[in-house]
């Protein structure tokens, strides 16, 4: 268990059991953290050091089927904003701030447009898009087209596709095929936040805590980017913060653009040389001040490589 690391569960009013973890200050600004695909609440860990420091109590919500809770083989994005607020109302929280990284970036917009009224501010970070409403999956990276092709035609195969992911995320930074993928598929900027700033132990701890060796559960999260959204985009009234880096190489700056595009209240954040990883660590201080998560100057708030 990562230091100031709190893993927890509670109950819903239908009886599933969601699991969540917590980090940085227990009595501070709650902030709720939607991880990324495939991953877990884990995936939040990285949030501890500044959250502690600024007064924020992040709560990262396992989604159903992942980590520790329960799955839901019905479940469609719609479900997530009312399961937030259960959660939230069991944690004592009436307001709360939310933020989304990579595949945790649609969650946001679900609950932007279902709970705008218990939202201090909504943040998109590094997101991934809603194909169905972005359209096109041409500029996604080989791994991603391959997972789509197989997920089409070949589904069976996924199973031992994601075993394989297990056993990777067992190895360290200098084996392989890590350091063959950590050289060939990130920019440096990238490089440098897995490596020298820890945030390939926070995804592969994460990705071994939502993957439970069953593929099913990881489909069904999966399909809620390649699936209608169920709601408008421009029906949002809440502000949403965008933020991409565009040296993004696992979610192309230019889908962050398109998703941006479709809600009227995006405020936009392109960040020059960040990527897909390095930007939720490099960023995270601006990430917040931004939306008056914390005050300070930026510089006291990152931790940004030359």
């Amino acid at each position: 268990m990562a230091t100031g690391e709190v893993v927890s569960s509670c109950t819903l009013a239908d009886g599933r059991v969601v699991g969540f973890c917590e980090y940085g200050d227990p009595s501070g600004t709650p902030l709720i953290y939607f991880h990324g695909w495939p991953s877990s609440s884990l995936q939040a860990a990285s949030t501890h050091a500044l959250a502690l420091k600024r007064g924020v109590r992040v709560i990262a919500i396992d989604r159903p089927g992942m980590g520790r809770s329960d799955f839901d083989p019905t479940r469609t994005l719609l479900d997530w904003p009312p399961l937030v607020a259960q959660v939230a109302d069991k944690m004592g929280v009436d307001k709360f701030h939310v933020m989304g990284v990579s595949g945790g970036g649609l969650y946001v917009l679900a609950v932007a447009h279902q709970l705008p009224g218990r939202l201090l501010s909504a943040s998109v970070v590094c997101g991934a898009p809603n194909f169905h409403a972005a359209g096109g999956t041409n500029v996604l990276p080989a791994i991603y087209q391959l997972l789509l092709t197989l997920r089409n035609r070949f589904p069976w195969l996924l199973q031992p596709v994601f075993e394989v992911g297990q056993w990777v995320s067992m190895r360290r930074a200098d084996q392989f095929p890590v350091k063959q993928m950590l050289t060939y598929q990130l920019g440096e900027r990238d490089r440098h936040a897995m490596v020298e700033q820890g945030e390939l132990e926070i995804i592969a701890r994460s990705y071994l805590h939502g993957w439970r060796g069953v593929i099913e559960p990881v489909l069904v999260d999966a399909d809620v980017y390649l699936r209608p959204l169920g709601f408008n985009l421009a029906e949002i009234r809440f502000p949403v913060h965008f933020w991409h880096g565009d040296a993004d190489r696992m979610i192309p700056i230019e889908l962050g653009i398109r998703m941006a595009d479709l809600v009227p209240t995006s405020i936009r954040h392109w960040m020059p040389n960040e990527g897909h990883f390095s930007l939720p660590v490099n960023c995270l201080g601006q990430v917040w001040t931004s939306v008056g998560i914390c005050e300070g100057m930026i510089s006291d708030l990152t931790d940004i490589p030359a």
